[in-house]
Formats: C-alpha cells, structure tokens, sequence
C-alpha cells in the first residue's frame, strides 16, 4: 500500500487460497509472530504473510512482504504576489514549491477546481491557489498557497496651478493639485527626465516643471504630467512726462505722458498708491499734477516708478500802473500836492487799465473845491500825458510804444509779459490846439481790448 499522509492508519493485506489464513511474520523467514503492516505517519511499514491451510495447519514455505508507504507531504509553495500599476500589459502570479515538486493552481484554498495562475491587464486583482506536487510521491501540500496580481489604476494628471506675475522681487512658486490620498511629484520632463522640485522664479523669465500625481497607498503615478509655469513678466519703464506749462487764456490745457511700444498711461493722484484719475487739465490759473504709469497690454504690469506731470496756468497779473504827468507844462501850472494827484486823475486806481482823469478839474481855472485846494490846471482840457510802468514774468522785453487818448475811446489792456527793464517816461509834447498829448509807454505786451476804456 502506498498513500499519502492523512492523519488516518493504513494497513496492508495479503490474501490466500480458499480454505487458507494469512500469519504474519517480522521476517521473510524465522522472525516472530506480529501483526499486517500499518502505519500513520509517513514512513514505510513490512510484514511477512504466510498462507495457512485451516485443516492441515500446514504454513507456505514462501513468506510474501507486505509494505505499506506513507508518503509526507509537500510544504505549501511559496507564493509568488503581483503588485503593479497599469501599463497596459500582461502580470502573472507564481509559486515556487522544493525540489522534485511541481505547482498545482486550484480556485478555492480547498476543493475548488484546476485552473491557472493568476494574471490581469486592466487594473483589478486576481487570485488564485498553490500546492506543491511531489513529482515522486504525487502527494500535494495539504495546504494552498493564494497568490494575486494587484493591478492598480493610475491617478488622473494632477491640476495645474500656473503663476503670472510682474516682478516684485518676491518669489513666486507655481503648484499643482491632485485628488484625495495622492501626493504632487515634479519633474523636468513631461516623459523621462528627472525629479525636480515645484517651478518657481524671482527675476523675469518663464520657469517650468511638470507634476504626476502619486496615489499614497498604490505609489501609482498618472501615466501623464501636467506642464506647470511661473512666468515672471519685466515692469515697463516708467513713462516720459510732457509737462504744459502757460498763461491763462481761457482754454483748458492737458499734460501728457508717452510710453514704449505697446505700453498705455495709467494715472494716478499719487507717486505711490492713490486711485485712479486722469491726465491732469487745468483752464483758470492753478497747477494740476497727476502721475503717470506704463503699462504693458500683454502682461498688464505698469511700471514701478511713476512719472509726475504738471500742468501750470499762470494767471494775468494785474499791472502796476502809475499815472504821472510828465512834461513842464503840468507841472508849472500845479500849484499844491493835492493837485498834483488830481492831475493824475481823480478816479485812477492800480488796474490793468489806465482810467481817465475827471475832466471838471481841467475846465475851471482857477477852481478851489471844498477842501480849499487851489487848481491852476489851464490849457489841459481833454488830454494828459501819462507813464505806466508793469512787472511780471521772469523773462523781458523791450518796452513797446502806445498812445492812449482821452476822452473815453477803446483803447487797450495790459497782459502778461516780460519783466519790466529800462522803462522811461515818454515824452510830453503839446499839441497844436492847446492840448496836452501823451505817450503810453510799457514793458509789457499790449493788444487791443473792447472791454475796457481809457
């Protein structure tokens, strides 16, 4: 008998003629008396049978050996488990049993039916059980080695997180996001390449990395990078300033500001932070400043530096006017102080404008009005010779002649000019009807004006 161990008792048997009985035998011959062969635990266990004839008592002279074999069984394999992540391709469990043993694959740890080793493509597991065959014996391990091939499915690409930026001089770092229980990994390749660390820049320029997603639990990674970048875009130069600077003449006056190609202005109430407003204008006399920034229409970033521009509207200054007589002739007919101003005039004022005297003075010789200031102002009718003198500006001209008349007649106005230099009263001279006629000597710019009158 031959068998593989089971825990149970084997016994071998030998069988006789009819009318016989089996004796065992511890030898083939002599030997004692014992039982037919048995044995639990593997091994090998022999008797001697002899065929006794139940009526004679007579024994075969021949003695055949009984074995019976108890055969051990193999150790479980070793199994052999798959763990990958999809790649498309083919992954098979093994086992390995010891020497002189086969494998044997079964669908269940017990029972089951034959089958193959495990394997899987697409991502899942497959398993199956392992016993070792004594190729001698034939006997199997009593227990089934299971084996599996873990296919793991790769994580979707990671979300990129690009940074745009103008310079700051900060640095800035670019990121990238993947789903619950996966972790970022960088490269310098989207195949290939080597690991790097998350894309990031100070100065101006375009860095890149790209970033796998890696699940924690399979350390799978997504069969595709996201490409990730920081571009870090220059600020423009700050603009150049066109100032306006000018004098009052009722029209509003607007500054401007010119950037580089591709660059708009953007204005602003301050050299830094304030809000937005537009290019300063002005129309009375003021000056309007507003600050002007580049900015790029690609990038959008303006300049760090902006450019203040000021638009000043000098206003028309109001001219020193003094009204003298000059000439003998007034003078030697001017008898006090008080006379002397009344013979300027006694409704002048200092005005952009020479006003006339009040002609009643000229036309009584002698007259004392109420103060009792004695006139001796004769031959001066309608006419007086007068000088004006006017500052303003920072630059000069030379003086420019007029002639002013009187009784009121459009005359002119005095405007904005040079500083005064070198101005002389005019020349008094008398004309041929007894009237004093005077010169209007100025420093500045003198232009017709129909509002006023002399």
């Amino acid at each position: 008998m031959t068998t593989c161990y089971d825990g149970a008792e084997h016994t071998g048997s030998a069988t006789g003629g009819v009318g016989e009985t089996i004796v065992w035998y511890t030898a083939p011959t002599g030997g004692s008396l014992t039982s037919a062969p048995s044995g639990t635990v593997s091994g090998t266990y022999t008797a001697y049978a002899a065929s006794r004839n139940t009526l004679s008592n007579c024994e075969s002279s021949l003695r055949t050996p009984v074995t019976v074999t108890v055969y051990g069984l193999p150790s479980a394999p070793a199994g052999g488990d798959v763990t990958t992540c999809y790649d498309g391709a083919e992954h098979t469990g093994s086992a390995t049993g010891g020497v002189g043993e086969t494998i044997v694959w079964y669908t269940a740890p017990t029972g089951g039916s034959l089958t193959s080793a495990p394997s899987g493509t697409v991502s899942g597991t497959y398993t199956a059980y392992a016993a070792s065959r004594n190729t001698l014996s034939n006997c199997e391990s009593s227990l089934r080695t299971p084996v599996t091939v873990t296919v793991y499915g790769l994580p979707s690409a990671p979300a990129a997180g690009d940074v745009t930026t103008c310079y700051d001089g900060a640095e800035h770092t670019g990121s990238a996001t993947g789903g619950v229980g996966e972790t970022i990994v960088w490269y310098t390749a989207p195949t290939g390449g080597s690991l790097t660390s998350a894309p990031s820049g100070t100065v101006s320029g375009t860095y890149t990395a790209y970033a796998a997603s890696r699940n924690t639990l399979s350390n799978c990674e997504s069969s595709l990078r996201t490409p990730v970048t920081v571009t870090v875009y220059g600020l423009p130069s700050a603009p150049a300033g066109g100032d306006v600077t000018t004098c009052y003449d009722g029209a509003e006056h607007t500054g401007s500001a010119t950037g580089g190609v591709g660059e708009t202005i953007v204005w602003y109430t301050a050299p830094t932070g304030g809000s937005l407003t537009s290019a300063p204008s002005g129309t009375v006399s003021g000056t309007y400043t507003a600050y002007a920034a580049s900015r790029n229409t690609l990038s959008n970033c303006e300049s760090s530096l902006r450019t203040p521009v000021t638009v000043t509207v000098y206003g028309l200054p109001s001219a020193r006017v003094t009204i003298r007589p000059s000439g003998r002739r007034c003078d030697d007919l001017l008898r006090r102080s008080r006379a002397y101003r009344q013979c300027n005039g006694r409704r002048w004022r200092d005005d952009r404008v020479v006003h006339r005297p009040d002609r009643r003075q000229f036309d009584q010789c002698p007259f004392r009005n109420r103060f009792g200031n004695l006139y001796g102002v004769c031959g001066i009718q309608e006419y007086i010779q007068v000088t004006v003198r006017v500052r303003f500006g920072p630059q000069s001209r030379e003086p420019l002649p007029f002639t002013g008349y009187h009784p009121p007649q459009r005359a002119a106005m005095l405007h904005p000019g040079p500083t005064l230099r070198n101005c002389e009263p005019s020349s008094y001279r008398q004309s041929d009807n007894g009237n004093g006629v005077g010169r209007l000597r100025s420093c500045g710019t003198i232009r017709p004006d129909s509002g006023r009158q002399m």
